[in-house]
């Protein structure tokens, strides 16, 4: 998902919408900026209650990348976990 992406723009930008925001993700992601992405996509799940079913499975994709030892990975989880309920 990011071999075409232009770094630079993507993670400069404030992304304004879902695939803006879900772009951003996988670029931060693939830089191993975890805890950066995982926020992103959080950020607007918390805002955007239409598009959380999108957002929940592609951070849950991303925790995979991340691998579960990952400690921003805990993080996010509990902070989706209290999203959710």
């Amino acid at each position: 998902r990011t071999v075409e992406l232009d770094y630079e723009q993507v993670l400069a930008s404030d992304p304004g919408d879902l695939e803006a925001t879900l772009k951003k993700a996988d670029a931060l992601t693939s830089i191993g900026e975890f805890e950066a992405a995982f926020t992103t996509i959080l950020d607007r799940f918390e805002q955007h209650i239409g598009e959380r079913d999108t957002l929940r499975n592609h951070l849950l994709e991303l925790f995979k990348v991340a691998g579960p030892d990952q400690p921003s990975v805990t993080a996010a989880r509990a902070r989706l976990t209290n999203l959710l309920y």
